[in-house]
């Protein structure tokens, strides 16, 4: 079996857990794993040397989150810099937004048989408690980078007909996210809809994005999935639909 951010089962050691991770894992998720590690070392430490402790979600955002750093320090040509990357991304768990903020996780699923992609976007508050979501499938063939790019396009819109302030939206592909939070600028397709998603963004006012990896996706890509086979937009506030109710 296998979670998150791991793999589960019997092992009669942590070196046979590490050598099954690393043979059946791709790069992102070894590098996750290897970081948990160090991070359950530290906090060891911290617990032990300073009495002081952390919640296991505490450590496994830590670790998205200095994954998410380091993966940018390389990028920038290993600047060891504090300023490289700005912002608190990265996460591995769904976390509770800042009082008075909501959290608009957003995600697509792609149906290429069908010709078709659908979209969904999952809003809760700083109780973390469900507030509406809403599922939309459209036509046409676009890649994924395109299909999410147009999910937080029509996020985006739903969030301002609902006159709701202070969203957080969050995704879960780097490419999109890079785009909407750096200079990015390009005449194709992708361009133009993310251009669209940062002229929103700026009439809507406190609106910022986030990038969280998949496991934090769970709630949005359960509806994206069920999306394909809807015949029109749904919408359900207050009262999740069933599918959604093991994510929140």
């Amino acid at each position: 079996m296998s979670s998150a951010v791991g793999s589960l089962g019997h092992y009669s050691s942590f070196l046979e857990w590490l050598e099954s991770i690393f043979s059946t894992y791709g790069r992102e998720n070894c590098q996750l794993a290897a970081m948990i590690c160090w991070r359950i070392w530290i906090q060891r430490n911290d617990r032990l040397w300073n009495q002081r402790s952390s919640s296991v979600l505490q450590v496994l955002n830590s670790v998205g989150r200095f994954l998410f750093q380091w993966q940018s320090a390389r990028k920038q040509l290993f600047l060891a810099d504090v300023n490289v990357v700005n912002g608190d991304h990265g996460a591995v768990c769904w976390e509770k937004p800042c009082f008075d903020w909501l959290k608009c996780n957003v995600d697509a699923a792609i149906f290429k048989a069908q010709g078709k992609f659908s979209i969904d976007c999952v809003i809760r508050n700083s109780g973390g408690e469900f507030v509406t979501t809403r599922c939309e499938c459209f036509l046409g063939i676009f890649d994924s980078r395109e299909a999410e790019a147009l999910g937080i396009r029509e996020a985006l819109s739903w969030v301002k007909r609902l006159q709701l302030p202070n969203v957080i939206i969050e995704m879960d592909n780097l490419q999109v996210f890079q785009a909407l939070t750096e200079n990015f600028s390009s005449p194709n397709g992708f361009g133009l809809i993310i251009e669209e998603c940062q002229s929103l963004a700026k009439s809507l006012g406190e609106v910022q994005f986030s990038f969280v990896r998949r496991s934090v996706n769970f709630a949005a890509h359960s509806i994206a999935r069920a999306g394909g086979s809807m015949s029109g937009p749904r919408e359900w506030s207050h009262v999740p639909p069933l599918c959604l109710l093991k994510y929140l």
